[in-house]
């Protein structure tokens, strides 16, 4: 153990020795890495910022065309506003002819009257959109919106409709509205000379996507995942980063095009420049203050190494290795180590030896331990074979049946012990049995000695492994419960019994049952509950497994059942039982 803890302690020694190496170099090192994460931390917030200004920039600009085509669209609604309250039905309708067709960028221009009715429009037909829900939900709304339709009613294509409300007095006198054809909104984005990574989309609060610069990319994927379309439009005139609806992270910037309804939204992969080993710059600075490191690892390595690190490693190796029962490193060689190194080299060859020779010493005294076990079992079996032929001889010459009805109940109980012992004598470890094995050679062999072919047997046991101290009982307590329901089965045909054995590993509780099919069996029940030896046995073998029996009873069946708990042997248990 001296000579152990001396190995535990070297090698202690060598770990920490390099670990408070590295510690100093680190610390030495520190104040210049730290001072290089600094400066480049600036470095890339600086450039963070710079690239946020740059992306709202862009945004803004590439907005100029689109917004100067919403602004258009509104004024338009707003004159046709003026010009449905100051003029009839008739010059409104032919003034707003005339101004979608002298202007390409739009299709459809039209007066909705607070009952529904569209009276003023640039189409031919009068046009009915009462309890709508499109015109329930505009006539709610205070300010200029756009909304997106896929077929626009009166072109037949993908329009965004801009829509102004018209007050007088403070009053909503109805919805003045202007149709762009989604091919137009796009084309004023498009034409926008734009950086390979940088995409556009116009949002209105609602969700909707009005223009999109690239069709290829599904739109909902570029825009941020945790943000409403309300709080989008709310943030207009500021940048920020998120994470887009693809899951990637992208630096947003929002661009107003008309207050509170409708942004342009401007987004580009996102540079993390605050994790320093994302970037050129990033690296750079932990390079710097790493090679240094590692150069004074190397000068510490050349020093240390030789002389004390590589004697420790395998010290540590045989060590190791000895302990998971490698017996051959019991002769270690160092090559060269210093005086101290080569007495703890020496210290552990002794120890090796040491306990070499103690484990053989074991190994050969269990060996002997299980030959004599062994011999105990088959002896003791042998023994109990004996007595009970020298039972069967005598009940051979016996001359009442109730002396050959006593000898063939104790030599039965003698057969079921010789049993127990020629299981243990096979079993593997020789302390456990398999509780399925021994119950079935023991109902196999009650069930043969009462010779009852008027009776059908049916067995099933589960595997379980027992000690002694709970086979035993169990053994001898379903021989006398097979031998009370081989007595007392009876049915008008061919009569029934059953031996279950379960085992439920979760609860570790073991169960026996016994039922039989009887005739009359509140008569039987005196009999099966008479004070006989066999009930005295079977109370006696209840209490040792420290459970209690639980009897069923109906008219054609008498059931008998005990549960107990599996327990790991303990020997002043055992003694107590005993």
């Amino acid at each position: 153990m001296i000579a152990g803890g001396r190995m535990r302690r070297l090698g202690s020694y060598g770990r920490s020795l390099s670990v408070r190496l590295v510690l100093l170099l680190t610390l030495a090192l520190l104040p210049l890495g730290l001072l290089s994460l600094y400066q480049t931390k600036k470095v890339l917030d600086e450039a963070e910022a710079m690239s946020r200004t740059s992306l709202m920039s862009k945004t803004v600009a590439a907005s100029h065309a689109e917004r100067e085509l919403f602004q258009k669209a509104l004024g338009a609604a707003e004159g046709l506003g003026a010009l449905v309250l100051a003029a009839s039905a008739d010059t409104c309708r032919a003034a707003v002819t005339d101004f979608i067709a002298e202007h390409s960028n739009f299709v459809f221009a039209g007066f909705i009257e607070m009952d529904g009715r569209m009276r003023c429009s640039s189409h031919d037909e009068e046009l009915d959109f009462a309890g709508t829900p499109d015109f329930e939900d505009a006539i709610t709304k205070t300010g200029p919106h756009v909304v997106m339709r896929s077929d626009g009613i009166v072109s037949g294509e993908a329009v965004a409709i801009v829509i102004h409300p018209i007050m007088r007095r403070g009053v909503l006198q109805g919805l003045a509205t202007v149709s762009i054809p989604l091919r137009v909104a796009n084309e004023t984005i498009r034409e926008t000379q734009l950086e390979s990574d940088l995409r556009l989309l116009t949002v209105n609060n609602e969700g909707e996507i009005v223009v999109s610069t690239d069709p290829d990319y599904r739109t909902e994927d570029l825009l941020p995942r945790d943000v409403t379309p309300e709080q989008l439009v709310g943030l207009a005139g500021s940048t920020f980063e998120a994470l887009a609806g693809s899951g990637t992270r992208r630096l947003f910037a929002v661009s107003e095009l008309i207050p509170g309804s409708v942004v342009l939204v401007g987004s580009a992969p996102y540079e993390n420049s605050a994790n320093l080993g994302g970037s050129l710059q990033g690296r750079m600075a932990l390079a710097f203050p790493l090679v240094m490191w590692i150069a004074g690892m190397g000068v510490a390595y050349l020093g240390v190494q030789r002389l004390v690190v590589r004697h420790v490693r395998a010290l540590r190796s045989a060590m190791r290795r000895f302990a998971l029962g490698d017996r051959a490193v019991g002769s270690l060689a160092l090559d060269n180590p210093p005086e101290e190194l080569a007495e703890a080299e020496r210290a552990f060859n002794r120890m090796a030896l040491l306990i070499s020779e103690a484990e053989q010493r074991r190994d050969q005294d269990l060996r002997d331990k299980k030959v004599l076990l062994k011999e105990v079992h088959h002896r003791v079996k042998n023994n109990l074979q004996l007595i009970a032929s020298i039972m069967n001889m005598q009940m051979r010459s016996a001359q009442s049946a109730e002396a050959r009805g006593l000898l063939s109940g104790l030599q039965q109980r003698v057969r079921g012990l010789a049993m127990l012992h020629r299981a243990l004598y096979a079993a593997p470890d020789l302390t456990t049995v398999d509780a399925a094995e021994l119950l079935q050679a023991v109902i196999e062999d009650v069930a043969q000695s009462l010779g009852r072919p008027d009776v059908t047997l049916e067995t099933h046991f589960e595997s379980v492994e027992l000690y002694p101290d709970q086979a035993v009982p169990l053994s001898m307590l379903a021989a006398e419960a097979l031998t009370n329901a081989l007595k007392y089965a009876r049915a008008p045909g061919q009569a029934r019994i059953e031996v279950h054995q379960t085992f439920a590993a979760a609860s570790g509780q073991v169960t026996l049952r016994v039922a039989n099919s009887c005739e009359g069996a509140a008569a039987k029940a005196g009999e099966l509950t008479s004070s006989g030896l066999g009930q005295k046995l079977m109370r006696a073998f209840e209490a040792q497994l420290n459970t209690l029996a639980a009897v069923t009873e109906s008219d054609d069946s008498y059931v008998y059942e005990v549960s107990f708990t599996r327990e790991e042997f303990d020997q002043g248990a055992s003694e107590r039982k005993a």
